[in-house]
């Protein structure tokens, strides 16, 4: 959002900051812990939370989950969220045939604890706001694969904490899990840079040091 308003008020960029809203690490992690995942560990488990629209990209994943069986890659997809494309996404797994590696688990108040057990997260958008759900991924230090949406920039800088995808691009995606899921020592270096990065933007005593940084040169 800050690359928008900075072309907005380009002729007064001295006085833009970027603040990013503070995620509680605390709170997050203690959800994490209400409940186990029961993700299997003899599988790549594959995570994305959003509503059930087609802003929100989840037929690209059933789509490329499609190529990941045709593979014989063995993972599963949960897809966490509920919404008005569901019976559309239903029938789009069904047709495929991936009943066993596409998993829709509705609605969740609390999700972190599928956030921070799943191998991999992945955020097919096609249009996004920021993308809450991709820093408190980053907060748990999974790696993370998304799309080229508008504010993508501000999460990702690729290959280092994380993938950015050409919208669309269903074979990417493919290519990208493949390559994080056979290469172990990659997939936790990712990992700990969206860490760094979280630590970087999102910390509560952060946010306020930049805020009293900021009323003082108003």
């Amino acid at each position: 959002v800050h690359l928008q308003l900075n072309d907005f008020l380009k002729n007064r960029k001295s006085n833009i900051y970027t603040i990013y809203n503070y995620i509680d690490e605390y709170a997050l992690y203690s959800k994490s812990k209400a409940f186990s995942s029961s993700f299997r560990h003899n599988q790549i488990n594959i995570v994305t939370v959003g509503r059930l629209s087609k802003e929100k990209g989840q037929d690209i994943a059933i789509k490329a989950a499609q190529i990941l069986k045709d593979k014989s890659i063995n993972f599963t997809w949960y897809l966490i969220g509920d919404g008005p494309y569901y019976a559309e996404l239903f029938q789009l797994r069904k047709k495929l045939s991936l009943e066993n590696h596409i998993r829709f688990l509705g609605y969740k108040e609390n999700p972190y604890p599928y956030i921070k057990d799943c191998d991999i997260y992945v955020q097919p958008s096609r249009e996004e706001g920021y993308g809450l759900s991709v820093a408190e991924a980053k907060l748990f230090q999974r790696p993370v694969i998304v799309t080229n949406f508008l504010t993508a920039t501000e999460h990702i800088d690729n290959g280092k904490n994380g993938y950015k995808v050409k919208l669309g691009d269903v074979k990417e995606f493919v290519n990208q899990i493949r390559a994080l899921w056979n290469d172990p020592d990659k997939c936790i270096e990712i990992g700990k840079n969206a860490r760094k990065d979280y630590e970087e933007k999102y910390l509560p005593e952060d946010n306020y040091q930049q805020l009293i940084k900021i009323y003082k040169t108003v």
